[in-house]
């Protein structure tokens, strides 16, 4: 029994389409992020203050992420970035059970409820954290500097582990991140019809491929079977 490639390529077709069928419907039930944390591996509460680090742009925080976007010298009109972690990601949090410790995870993952802190400049020399920073081996001015940051006295609800170790974390307030968490919920059904309509048409390509001479049809044909 010979395989032909429209075979091959039909089958390919039918199981990634199946995939992208599967992939939609469970966005469409769940959603595309983790529910909400709850009770009792939720910690709501009000940042401590702590050990603060002077930022680049807003307010000194306890623990962030600090970027530099530029041009790239070998590439103008080509966008590079620079960026560092700093600060402690141990934090206490004052919650209506007492003050908690948490290790926040990658300021990256967060939810925010405001846009980070920026500024531009065309000089690094005189900002804090980065007056040391080597950028004239990749970047040009100016400089566009983005501070992702946990400050003292933000409201914030961690979903963790069980051992201290967040999953989750969400800035502002319960009504603000519960009106975000519903608007990124809503907008799955868009990107779950998409992602259906893209599966839909795989595995038609694929049934269609599978239809021509020498595809599926001969293959399944009872003559081009192996005995026995």
């Amino acid at each position: 029994m010979k395989l032909h490639w429209q075979t091959i390529g039909g089958a390919a077709f039918l199981f990634v389409g199946s995939a992208v069928l599967i992939f939609a419907a469970r966005i469409a039930l769940f959603g595309m992020e983790a529910p909400l944390p709850t009770a009792p591996d939720a910690v709501e509460g009000t940042l401590q203050t702590g050990a603060l680090v002077q930022s680049p742009a807003g307010a000194p925080f306890l623990y962030g992420l600090v970027q530099v976007d530029g041009e790239a010298h070998f590439s103008p009109g080509t966008p590079i970035r620079w960026s560092g972690l700093f600060g402690d990601p141990t934090v206490k949090v004052q919650t209506a059970r007492g003050v908690e410790t948490v290790r926040l995870n990658a300021p990256a993952r967060w939810r925010l409820a405001a846009e980070p802190s920026t500024r531009q400049t065309d000089t690094l020399a005189d900002l804090p954290l980065l007056e040391h920073v080597d950028t004239s081996q990749h970047l040009s001015p100016p400089y566009y500097v983005h501070v992702v940051a946990a400050r003292p006295g933000e409201h914030v609800l961690i979903g963790t582990d069980g051992d201290g170790n967040a999953r989750q974390v969400f800035f502002g307030d319960r009504a603000t991140i519960e009106r975000g968490f519903e608007e990124r919920k809503s907008a799955r059904f868009p990107v779950a019809a998409m992602l259906a309509a893209l599966g839909a048409f795989s595995m038609l390509a694929g049934w269609r491929l599978g239809r021509y001479e020498g595809g599926l049809t001969d293959l399944l044909d009872d003559k081009n079977l192996p005995d026995g």
